[in-house]
């Protein structure tokens, strides 16, 4: 709970595996096999799941451009915020915005 609180915390960060172990006392390799036991998903797929929610958030409450919607969720590319989004949602973060405006 307490790595989940820190991912939601900084997820806007270019945070890494040994940051969030950090933040809970554990070693990286401990963390890692603990947090995906008990969440059934790596820690690094968690962090992106988190990423994602926030992004379509914004997608749908501002008019921040696509490019920087992918910085404020701590994604450095934004063709890779866009590979990621559409892997997760079956679409890319411009067609999502303009299907839920219609809605």
């Amino acid at each position: 709970t307490r790595a989940m609180d820190f991912m939601a915390a900084h997820y806007s960060e270019a945070i890494r595996l040994p940051d969030i172990a950090s933040a809970v006392n554990l070693s990286p390799f401990h963390f890692h096999r603990t947090f995906t036991q008990a969440v059934t998903m790596t820690p690094l797929t968690y962090l992106t799941r988190v990423r994602i929610e926030r992004a379509r958030e914004l997608l749908l409450t501002t008019q921040m451009p696509v490019s920087e919607i992918a910085a404020a969720c701590g994604f450095e590319n934004p063709s890779y915020f866009s590979r990621i989004f559409r892997a997760d949602t079956g679409q890319t973060p411009g067609l999502f915005r303009q299907n839920r405006q219609i809605l």
